[in-house]
């Protein structure tokens, strides 16, 4: 029976549905992320009137580039490395624009610098693999999702002083593999 409940479903499910053409998968992807992309561009300095244009264009060039994705890498490293780099074509395109109608965080600059490596992403993948379900559930809550203690305490029953401990075991655990990948 196919899974059909976007909760459910991995990311990585999804677009390898959507990789053999089924489109249903697409729109459980698009719905699930759209919000995060809005907010993600939002944080970097790219004002709301112009966002609806960049998630467009992330879709856009997410959907060019399915046949790059590889089955059993992890997704959500993936598609964000295209969101991160769709959000930064725009600013450099419309930097000049921004100069003259806003006031530019000093952070504008250290973005390019941000730039996702595949090293670093492949640093990622591999931690998130390592990670037991639920440690790498409630790191996506927490990190990508970008829930707060309070909202993951009700989606998963528990309580928000546990999940606090158990995200500050895996943030140790981490750093731990990290540094011992130096």
């Amino acid at each position: 029976m196919p899974k059909n409940d976007s909760n459910l479903e991995s990311d990585e499910n999804l677009l390898n549905r959507w990789y053999e053409g089924d489109s249903f998968a697409f729109n459980l992807f698009f719905n699930r992320h759209y919000n995060k992309v809005y907010s993600y561009g939002i944080k970097r300095g790219i004002p709301h009137n112009d966002m609806e244009d960049v998630v467009q264009e992330v879709f856009f060039k997410l959907h060019k580039s399915i046949h790059h994705y590889e089955k059993g890498r992890a997704a959500l490293p993936w598609f964000f490395t295209i969101v991160h780099n769709t959000c930064i074509d725009w600013l450099r395109k419309n930097i000049s624009v921004l100069n003259k109608n806003t006031d530019l965080p000093e952070e504008l600059s250290k973005i390019e610098e941000d730039t996702i490596s595949d090293e670093k992403l492949d640093k990622v993948e591999m931690i998130l693999k390592s990670m037991k379900e639920k440690e790498r559930s409630l790191f996506k809550m927490r990190n990508v999702e970008e829930f707060s203690f309070k909202e993951i305490s009700i989606k998963l029953g528990k309580s928000e002083v546990s999940l606090r401990k158990s995200y500050q075991r895996i943030l140790s655990s981490i750093k731990n593999i990290v540094s011992e990948k130096k």
